[in-house]
């Protein structure tokens, strides 16, 4: 009879540390939004985007790369707001048909793994991105897309697993790379778990 009283308070003590676990990785999360579809009664999960670059390479017009994970439904994705800072000459560029930043529909993101893979996935739709003339200098402009890429089963588990060290974007002309300051490889797997 001790013997069962003993492994029944082993088993809650374990059930207890591992629901404690799960709460306190719960608090790492931070949500943009959580909250239960009226219609479907869908579970809704966006985390805040966190920034995948160091804030220096928008000081030298080069892309800067924020990311958050995404679930609705059951369904996951991994969404991906890219910046571009440019200057006036090359806006002009852009303005006459080059540089624009358009992710067609199933243009792929590469994701260079931490181990060496590279998982792919792909634009759940397409986006153009917008320019605006909103940064402090008026010389630069800045063109902003957000781009949702649609995660399988695998997909979420080897991102779980493991920190990412550089993406490529491909766009409807060429592809753009980013690469992920060593401060925030694990960015992308803090930002999956928090919507398994």
């Amino acid at each position: 009879m001790t013997q069962r009283i003993a492994c029944r308070d082993i088993l809650l003590a374990l059930s207890l540390c591992l629901s404690l676990a799960g709460a306190v990785q719960a608090a790492d999360c931070k949500y943009a939004e959580n909250s239960i579809d009226k219609i479907t009664s869908a579970r809704i999960v966006t985390t805040k985007p966190v920034q995948l670059t160091h804030w220096m390479r928008e000081l030298r017009r080069e892309m800067t790369a924020f990311v958050a994970a995404s679930s609705y439904g059951g369904g996951e994705f991994l969404r991906l707001n890219i910046e571009y800072v440019r200057d006036r000459a090359t806006e002009a560029k852009r303005q006459a048909g080059a540089n624009a930043i358009v992710i067609p529909q199933g243009a792929e993101l590469m994701i260079a793994m931490s181990d060496g893979a590279v998982l792919k996935l792909q634009a759940s739709k397409a986006v153009a991105g917008d320019t605006t003339n909103d940064d402090p200098h008026p010389d630069w402009f800045t063109t902003r897309a957000t781009i949702d890429y649609a995660m399988d089963a695998s997909s979420v588990d080897a991102l779980a697993a493991q920190g990412a060290k550089a993406l490529r974007v491909m766009t409807d002309t060429g592809h753009y790379d980013v690469k992920i300051h060593k401060s925030n490889v694990d960015d992308i797997r803090k930002a999956i778990e928090c919507v398994r």
